[in-house]
């Protein structure tokens, strides 16, 4: 009679850590992925030479390691993580107008990286009850709306035209401050309790943004028919 081979629990099969069954999962899941996510940064045509186009690509390759330090509760590698993150969010924009190396690869893969990390964050966090569920449902519902109303007004007007306005970037910058103070608070406090004014004031400034860009298009929609009228 054939008997059934002992089934190793997750992370065990890595013999590279001796540590706990936590950390041997957390550590094996990052020394698996490290290598393959680096190895593709330069196989595209788009990315050889192109410096701000790979540390715009490098942050989107560090989100499933941020994902992975937030399921774990590793908040120090989360940390060391969002810093890493956001010194080439900043960096990715300088060296492209310092070295003139502005793509139109760039200009849609930076605003999708930062997207791809703030509401991997926010869903995580809020998940893990380290900030309230309503703020996140406010972020996505925010940036859901606004993704569709371009959709649409891309169908309807043949054209797309996306600036960035002062309110869009204030919620941005908001919502990266947040998560940074969350982080921090983890680390060095150990909790995440923060004054309900905090994630309130985060939560309005989102929504004006929202609306913001929802009026923005509607004129830009309004004025585009017009111009199709007038042509005919």
């Amino acid at each position: 009679m054939l008997e059934a081979a002992p089934v190793s629990p997750p992370g065990r099969g890595c013999l590279i850590f001796n540590a706990d069954y936590k950390q041997d999962s957390f550590k094996c899941f990052i020394y698996k992925h490290f290598l393959f996510f680096w190895t593709i940064t330069g196989q595209f045509p788009f990315m050889k030479g192109n410096l701000p186009n790979i540390l715009t690509l490098t942050r989107i390759l560090l989100l499933p390691f941020f994902a992975a330090s937030l399921i774990y509760r590793e908040y120090s590698f989360a940390l060391l993580l969002f810093i890493i993150a956001s010194v080439t969010d900043i960096l990715d924009g300088l060296v492209a107008r310092i070295t003139k190396q502005i793509t139109d690869f760039g200009k849609i893969l930076d605003p999708v990286a930062d997207k791809f990390f703030l509401l991997t964050s926010f869903i995580l966090m809020s998940v893990y009850e380290l900030m309230p569920k309503w703020l996140t449902i406010i972020v996505i519902s925010k940036d859901l709306i606004v993704t569709t109303g371009c959709v649409i007004l891309y169908f309807v007007t043949s054209k797309l035209k996306v600036e960035p306005s002062i309110w869009g970037k204030s919620a941005s910058a908001l919502q990266f401050m947040l998560i940074g103070l969350i982080l921090l608070s983890l680390k060095f406090r150990g909790n995440a309790d923060f004054p309900a004014v905090i994630f309130v004031v985060v939560a309005v400034i989102t929504a004006i943004s929202g609306i913001h860009y929802v009026i923005q298009g509607l004129k830009f929609g309004t004025s585009e028919q017009a111009n199709n009228r007038a042509k005919e």
